[in-house]
Order: structure tokens, then C-alpha cells, then sequence
């Protein structure tokens, strides 16, 4: 807890309902974020550099390779593509790809 002027004996680091009334807590209020730099994702392609445009899955029962729109988030067992590696990415023997492309009114 935050002490008031005056107290000792408390823990610090956590604030009480005396510090938050009177307004004397420094701690995060809950209202904003610190605000890091958002890094955008990169392919997942050894030595490549580019920005991610698409995100690839692979669906191993039913031997398929899904490409479709970069995903919001990072997701384990998904790889970020750039667009040059997006589209001239082969399947495996005996796999297909199915490339789902994003919703028109989106773009």
C-alpha cells in the first residue's frame, strides 16, 4: 500500500482505499496503457524480411494447406507469409492448397 503522509509500517506497491480517495496512489490506474511500439509481423520464410500478408495452417487430416487473410493475432503451429511467399507456395504430394482471400467490402 501506498503510505499517507505521515504513516510508516505499510507494504508499499499496493494502494488503499484511503490512498485512491484521497488521491495520492501513483500507481497504474487502470484508465490507460503504457504504450509499447507494435512490431509488425515479418514472414516466416528463413531470410526473409518482409511484412507478413497472409497466414498459412496446415490441416493434416485432411491434407490441406490453408492460406488466408493474416490472422489478428500470432497463433502457435501458423506461419505469417509475405505475398510473394503466399502465392507461390507448393503443397506437399497428395496435399492440396485452399487459399481463402478476404472479404471484398473489407478492403
Amino acid at each position: 500500500m501506498i503510505s499517507a503522509p505521515g504513516e510508516s509500517g505499510r507494504k508499499t506497491g499496493v494502494a488503499s482505499a484511503w490512498d485512491i480517495t484521497r488521491g495520492t496512489t501513483s500507481l497504474y490506474s487502470g484508465t490507460t496503457m503504457p504504450h509499447r511500439p507494435i512490431r509488425p509481423r515479418l514472414c516466416s520464410k528463413a531470410s526473409c524480411s518482409h511484412p507478413a500478408k497472409a497466414t498459412l495452417t496446415y490441416v493434416y487430416g485432411d491434407a490441406q494447406a490453408v492460406i488466408g487473410p493474416l490472422s489478428a493475432i500470432a497463433e502457435p503451429h501458423t506461419y505469417d507469409l509475405c505475398e510473394v511467399h503466399a502465392t507461390s507456395l507448393t503443397a506437399p504430394v497428395g496435399w492440396s492448397i485452399v487459399r481463402h482471400q478476404a472479404y471484398p467490402e473489407a478492403i
